[in-house]
């Protein structure tokens, strides 16, 4: 058949391969432009263009297709099929039905769940059992289009997002030869309408680890998200990527802090959760390589530990009546804003805490949006701490209208006022 390949990263270079292995004729190789990278600033062809070349196959390097003569380019392979898997670019109608039989995407999920940008870490760290490859006919709509082939593929209660990548890589290279060999006996399957999830890019926030998860969600947090982009969490100032954890049973919950690092009489690190514990079997500090837990531990004593690990930074966006205070911050002559903020927090955790921010210092100001931030060591969600404070702020004519895990680099000072909300 006369195949148009679409691809870019490594997860599509054995697809390409199978293609070729199997006698078919790929008239071009559409993939993402080389990328500038290194300290040289080097242009770097993507691991498609480099397969390609390795063929022999003529390559395209497209920024988009907006534009009429793109699309003609692509219209005049006139191919039967286009195979897309992990290109990166979005696809207009115009270039959806130029080949004969479309375009057929290799997707890392059982749609329609994981339907998006991320399907096997979303996999993984949403505890599923099984995942694995569909053949799709591509259509407008994000991964909505029939199946044509399922090739399903249990997850491994030790499997980590890159282990899983590399098994899916190969059933979806498998795949598309196999259905392109029946492409005569396919029957299309419209996917269900119930069931459907979106495999969102993965946000740096939601990669901190909150130890006041079981032990059990939290595996398998890490082992999704390992080792690209990383579970973390910060310790003694430094960001401390968790790579590979074991689930130990416990009643820990019972007697220690959630993130409360235990003394486990070998040399390894082991956490308290929400539920159960954790031993860390595998870390990285930023900008270091990866290491063993016991290497780990040898440099951490457990104080430092205790201090650090379970410190959460929270910015909170505040509306307050100013008539009712000398100002924002804590002074002379009469209550401030910050007292105000302190006490909810103390009531909440008993933790005396600091709220920074640079709020207004003057009086009789009604001030909405104004950013702070706080740290403390109990271990919450935003959610609970939003709700909590403003429940202890009564009578105080003070709210928190948003509360937000961040970065412990975040400060509130920056950041005086925030967008109307």
């Amino acid at each position: 058949m006369r195949l148009i390949f679409m691809g870019t990263p490594d997860f599509s270079v054995p697809s390409l391969n199978a293609l070729h292995e199997a006698g078919h004729d790929i008239c071009a190789v559409y993939t993402r432009p080389p990328a500038k990278k290194g300290r040289g600033m080097s242009a770097q062809l993507t691991p498609v263009h480099e397969c390609a070349e390795a063929l022999g196959l003529t390559v395209f390097t497209p920024e988009n297709f907006k534009t009429p003569e793109t699309v003609s380019m692509f219209a005049s392979h006139q191919a039967d099929l286009a195979v897309v898997v992990a290109y990166g670019l979005i696809l207009p109608e115009s270039v959806l039905s130029a080949p004969v039989k479309g375009c057929w995407n290799i997707h890392a999920s059982l749609l329609p769940r994981w339907r998006g940008a991320a399907p096997i870490q979303r996999a993984i760290m949403a505890g599923d059992m099984q995942t694995g490859i569909c053949i799709m006919q591509m259509e407008a709509g994000l991964d909505t289009g029939p199946v044509l082939l399922r090739q399903e593929l249990d997850i491994n209660d030790t499997d980590t997002a890159a282990d899983l990548h590399d098994r899916l890589m190969w059933l979806g290279a498998d795949a598309i030869v196999e259905a392109i060999g029946a492409h005569e006996n396919l029957q299309p399957i419209q996917q269900s309408a119930a069931g459907v999830t979106y495999a969102q890019k993965i946000n740096k926030q939601e990669s901190r680890i909150n130890w006041s998860q079981s032990a059990s969600q939290l595996d398998c947090l890490i082992r999704g998200l390992s080792p690209f982009p990383g579970a973390w969490f910060d310790a003694d100032g430094d960001r401390i990527k968790v790579l590979a954890v074991r689930p130990i049973e416990s009643s820990s919950e019972a007697k220690y802090k959630c993130g409360e690092v235990l003394d486990s009489g070998n040399g390894k690190p082991i956490i308290a959760c929400g539920r159960g514990v954790l031993e860390l079997v595998r870390l990285q500090r930023a900008g270091k390589s990866a290491m063993s837990g016991e290497e780990f531990q040898r440099g951490k004593k457990f104080e430092a530990w205790n201090a650090f690990v379970m410190t959460q930074r929270f910015k909170l966006i505040i509306e307050y009546e100013g008539t009712k205070f000398c100002g924002w911050q804590t002074q002379r002559g009469g209550g401030a804003v910050q007292d105000a903020l302190s006490e909810a927090v103390f009531k909440f955790c008993g933790e005396e805490v600091n709220v920074n921010g640079a709020g207004r210092t003057d009086t009789g100001v009604h001030a909405r949006g104004q950013v702070a931030h706080l740290d403390i060591k109990k271990s919450t969600d935003a959610s609970t701490l939003l709700k909590a404070l403003n429940f202890h702020l009564k009578p105080h004519p003070v709210a928190v209208l948003s509360a937000q895990l961040v970065d412990s680099e975040f400060d509130a000072r920056f950041f005086s006022h925030s967008a109307p909300l």
